[in-house]
């Protein structure tokens, strides 16, 4: 099949599609060669069809052949041939065959995750010590006997209890130090001595973890003395370790720990760990609802459960949350909560963050007059928009009763709102229950999470344990994997021991004071996490460059950019990606065809094997999508006939063989004379052979160029043929015999102009004259005179330069006996 002008190609067989320049056996369908039919010599040449895919371009002119095998016996198989342009004056626009230039410029950036090998070295157990420490707090207060108003606070790990009157029991000073984060792994013991001014605790660590930091206090401004003292320093077990991250201790390690619990250890430090008073209720009984938004599980009402900024409580919070409750929502176990009945479960704690309205929305039911009545209203409960986590209380059968009066009151639903359509605000720790989680807000020990201060949040994190440097070291590589592209991790390291080598930054070494000297704990920084690429890039099309565009360019100012590029016109720009690359797909309007691709300088683009690239997701131009059969044409024993109308091909619908043979086929050899005068009767001989035609009554024919010989004489080696008047030029001779067709090999015949002229007499002596047409003149011999400016031609004996008298318009015949034939020539 010719195929004009085109550069790719498409053989589709049912639904399968593959491009016919990259494969030379395609299953059962084979694209086997590519044949051009336009040399300029005439003949073909075979194309190798390419198996890389290349873009060259193909030549003007060309056909496929192409293999259909069998695929199926009881369907019928069917070829689908698709033709692809890329010169094209239309948009997708304006036809649907054509479709529009589509690029994508692409960031590559070699995206690092931070790892951190953590090595225990030569563990092995010893006879523990529990760890003693003393408090001495005098005041004057002692002295009157009332210290009721006098308060002081302990703390540890930067945690804070709830405040102490000097002379507490120790059962108080006690239950306040263990309600501290820090100690819901251990449990400290308090017993209390008086003295005259004022008590003496002494505080036992029940821990074989080992040597714990002496507590701090803070007096709160009161006239109050605290001495605090290490009584008997802890020397660990060494049956378990216990891990520190920027300041966040994790729970106790078996030194055998496995690697998924050494990564929730590790894990549980990235988050916010919430006191029990707040935090891991059980639903049932006085818990009617409990949901820290930890464990996903099926929702009826869509909110956006985020964990990329930090958490009242654990990792993940709600945000824009606005359906609290609903009573159609379901549990774990997928039964429905129910309407909530406020004489038993009349409280409602949670905590939040952001710009949350100051009302919260019920929809409830209540006996009035005993008669029931459905109600939805909002009420205000004292929300306050801050930027940081609130926790709040509200009485739900108090806040009704105060404008509903009745009984037997009745939630359905609990709602929330924004401030205003565009900020944001965060739910932690819902509580619906028959108890307050907490009396006094401000008594709320959380400890924070440990890389929520460096703006770093953990998208996961994996741990491996591995061989260590020595057969006593036992090693976890442990893969943090942030999000948001966090960066700067700090390097974990070990509680109760200090540093003893390193440069803190890549590697540290650790050891306890009262440590066996071969025991260590040594934590390596293999790989830093990368940053957020950074930087600017530059476009260059159509001879235009724009400079200093940022990597993180908005779709909307790319567009900007672009569309003042000369040339360029009307184009869509789509954005996608995060800090680690970003992709810009842009999509040309209003300038048809392919387009040349877009050149990005990334030069000044900062980050590990970070550039830009631009590609062509789909070439411009037009796609004919399905060519009919009519342009096809199956495998032929013999040559096919082809009719061409207005350039388009048709279909055969019979036989259109035709199979040419040298042995049937007329053939010139020669002809003579090769040129004559346009106004005489010029005999042409045409020599050859297989001139007479096998066809009964059929003859053949002679044509100079458009104007037909008249045959003379006829046989099968020669023709002869009278030319007659026709105009000047050079034109082909050829010989058509009916039933075989034209004959092989053309020769040119040459017209020459001629002018007119008088011959008076017709026949006589040497003394007859000749006159012109315009001009007579009388001689004395026998002459033919021609216009003036002309000369005479013996056209018989085609001797042109020996007849031509020095462009005479006479010319004298001297030999009165040879018959001659002359022409005037210019």
């Amino acid at each position: 099949m010719g195929l004009k002008s085109a550069q790719k190609h498409w053989v589709q067989v049912r639904n399968h599609t593959w491009n016919g320049r990259q494969s030379t056996t395609l299953g059962h369908v084979g694209i086997t060669r590519l044949v051009d039919e336009g040399a300029e010599d005439g003949t073909s040449q075979t194309i190798p069809v390419q198996s890389h895919g290349a873009q060259e371009d193909l030549p003007g002119r060309y056909y496929f052949e192409v293999i259909l095998q069998k695929m199926n016996y009881y369907y019928a198989d069917t070829l689908r041939l698709q033709l692809f342009q890329k010169k094209s004056s239309f948009t997708q626009q304006q036809t649907a065959e054509a479709q529009n230039e589509v690029q994508v410029l692409n960031t590559v950036y070699s995206f690092m995750n931070e790892v951190q090998d953590l090595c225990l070295n030569n563990w092995t157990t010893q006879t523990p010590i529990q760890e003693v420490q003393q408090i001495v707090v005098e005041s004057p207060c002692v002295s009157s006997g009332d210290c009721t108003t006098v308060q002081f606070s302990l703390l540890y790990n930067n945690e804070a209890t709830e405040l102490i009157a000097v002379g507490a029991s120790s059962d108080e000073v006690e239950m306040a130090l263990n309600a501290l984060p820090s100690f819901q792994n251990d449990t400290v013991s308090v017993t209390k001595t008086d003295s005259t001014n004022g008590p003496i605790y002494t505080v036992t660590f029940n821990s074989d973890r080992g040597d714990f930091d002496v507590l701090q206090y803070d007096t709160a401004g009161n006239d109050i003395n605290i001495e605090i003292s290490e009584i008997t320093k802890g020397r660990p077990k060494f049956d378990t370790f216990t891990l520190m991250w920027n300041g966040v201790s994790s729970s106790p390690l078996s030194v055998n720990a496995t690697p998924d619990e050494v990564r929730k250890g590790i894990y549980d430090m990235a988050g916010t760990k919430c006191p029990r008073s707040l935090n891991g209720y059980i639903e049932g009984g006085s818990v009617k609802y409990f949901q820290d938004f930890e464990t996903y599980y099926y929702w009826f009402w869509y909110y956006s459960r985020v964990s990329d900024r930090e958490a009242f409580c654990g990792h993940f919070s709600a945000l824009n949350i606005n359906t609290l409750f609903n009573l159609n929502q379901v549990r774990s176990t997928w039964d429905q909560y129910g309407e909530i009945s406020l004489s038993t479960h009349n409280m409602l704690c949670f905590a939040y963050k952001g710009f949350l309205n100051n009302s919260i929305g019920l929809s409830f039911s209540v006996i009035m007059n005993q008669q029931m009545y459905s109600y939805q209203n909002q009420f205000e409960v004292g929300i306050v928009q801050a930027d940081e986590w609130q926790y709040i209380c509200i009485d739900m059968l108090r806040l009704l009763k105060a404008s509903y009066p009745g009984t037997d009151y009745k939630v359905q639903q609990i709602t929330l709102s924004r401030l205003s359509p565009n900020q944001d605000y965060l739910i932690d720790t819902v509580y619906i229950g028959s108890d307050y989680t907490v009396t006094n807000m401000q008594d709320l020990n959380l400890r924070r999470s440990a890389l929520a201060g460096r703006g770093i949040f953990l998208q996961d994190l994996s741990v491996i344990q591995k061989r260590g440097r020595w057969t006593s070291e036992t090693c976890y590589e442990v893969t943090l994997m942030p999000m948001n592209c966090g960066y700067d991790f700090p390097l974990i390291e070990i509680r109760f021991a200090q540093n003893i080598s390193g440069d803190g930054e890549n590697e540290t070494v650790y050891q306890g004071s009262n440590w066996n000297k071969s025991t260590t704990f040594r934590v390596t920084r293999v790989q830093a996490a990368s940053p957020p690429i950074m930087g600017s890039f530059s476009v260059s099309i159509y001879g235009q460059e724009i400079k200093n565009l940022p990597v993180n360019i908005s779709a909307a100012d790319l567009k900007y950019a672009l569309v003042g590029i000369p040339g360029m016109g009307q184009v869509d720009v789509s954005k996608w990606g995060d800090c680690r690359g970003y992709s810009w797909r842009v999509a040309w309007l209003s300038v048809p065809g392919k387009q040349p691709t877009l050149k990005i300088n990334s030069s000044s683009v900062i980050g590990k094997n970070a550039y830009l690239n631009a590609y062509t997701q789909r070439e411009g131009g037009l796609f004919k999508q399905n060519i009919l059969g009519d342009f096809y044409r199956v495998p032929q024993r013999k040559p096919q006939v082809q009719v061409y109308i207005n350039n388009i091909i048709s279909m055969c619908s019979g036989n259109c063989s035709y199979q040419w043979d040298p042995l049937k086929t007329p053939v010139i050899s020669g002809i003579s004379p090769t040129q004559g005068f346009s106004v005489s009767d010029t005999i042409l001989t045409v020599t050859g052979s297989r001139f007479t035609s096998q066809a009964a009554n059929a003859k053949p024919s002679v044509s100079v160029g458009s104007h037909a010989c008249l045959i003379v004489t006829l046989s099968d080696t020669q023709i002869t043929c009278r030319i007659g008047n026709t105009t000047s030029g050079s034109a082909p001779v050829t010989v058509y015999v009916p039933g075989v067709g034209f004959a092989k090999n053309t020769f040119n015949f040459t017209i020459l102009p001629g002018g007119s002229f008088t011959f008076a007499p017709p026949s006589g002596s040497t003394a007859v004259s000749l006159s012109s047409s315009n001009n007579e003149l009388r001689l004395t011999a026998f002459a033919v005179v021609c216009t003036p400016g002309s000369h005479v031609i013996d056209i018989i004996s085609g001797n042109y330069e020996n007849q031509r008298m020095l462009n005479m318009p006479i010319f004298e015949i001297m030999d009165t006996q040879r018959e001659t034939t002359f022409m005037c020539a210019d």
